[in-house]
């Protein structure tokens, strides 16, 4: 332990004196915290040592560490719940990116009904839908929120990673919806294609994930000829089969795209 002592005006300063750092990149290939190996201790690449001040209570001790290293234990059930986090994040953003849409506007007229009529003291929307929403998302729900504004009116938001909600779509961002796609949706697995991560269903083929709204990838099936395109070119298995919309896909498949047609 090494003191520090200050002059007046200042008593004590405590926390991370060195400021907050962004953009820490962990293993295996320079990725967010979120993405780092699960089952394992993670050390940030390239975290700047940081000057810390604490003050201990019990007898007004004033002292300093240098902290060299941030670490995260990556568990399966901390990989949830930094997905159950990140998803409320997720869906509250969309909300918020727009101002002027009609989703923004809805949400702001449901969350003055729950203030004026004493349904929530919550400082902001944010602080008012967060739990509700990270609790839907844990359940996996179709619905990730629903809130009563008259007796007849309910207003309710759909949950992005689970189909058949009967509420209003949130257009979360595609990087969103991959990101979390295997803590938070329904049967998920995940695929590439050229090394690009795709997300699917467990038991869809490519017709179906092509036709749905996790098409991520601008998958399309010829109308004619029924192969599987991306970006134009077609996409083969790795032992050279051309994929057509019946194949199917399962869990952790690599795909290729070349420019050659297949034979006819």
């Amino acid at each position: 332990m090494k003191r520090i002592e200050f002059i007046a005006p200042v008593e004590a300063m405590r926390g991370n004196l060195s400021g907050s750092q962004n953009g820490l990149e962990y293993p295996i290939a320079d990725n967010k915290a979120f993405e780092s190996p699960v089952g394992t201790r993670n050390y940030a690449k390239n975290y700047r040592p940081s000057f810390i001040g604490a003050k201990r209570s019990k007898d007004g001790l004033k002292y300093f560490a240098v902290k060299t290293k941030s670490a995260i234990g990556m568990t399966v059930k901390s990989k949830k719940q930094m997905a159950l986090l990140g998803g409320a994040g997720a869906i509250i953003a969309a909300i918020l990116r727009d101002k002027s849409s009609a989703l923004y506007a809805a949400t702001i007229a449901a969350y003055n009904v729950a203030k004026t009529t004493g349904q929530t003291n919550a400082e902001d929307l944010r602080q008012w839908m967060s739990g509700s929403i990270m609790k839907a998302l844990a359940a996996k729900r179709n619905v990730v929120f629903s809130f009563a504004v008259t007796v007849s009116e309910t207003f309710r938001l759909n949950n992005p990673w689970v189909d058949g909600g009967a509420g209003v779509d949130v257009p979360i961002t595609e990087d969103s919806l991959v990101r979390f796609w295997m803590q938070l949706a329904n049967n998920a697995i995940e695929f590439t294609v050229d090394g690009k991560v795709g997300i699917a269903r467990n038991g869809d083929n490519f017709r179906q994930v092509a036709n749905s709204d996790y098409n991520t990838l601008g998958l399309e099936v010829d109308a004619e000829s029924n192969y599987v395109t991306m970006g134009g070119k077609y996409v083969k298995n790795t032992a050279g089969s051309y994929m057509t919309g019946v194949s199917g896909i399962t869990p952790g498949d690599a795909f290729i795209t070349t420019d050659v047609a297949p034979e006819p």
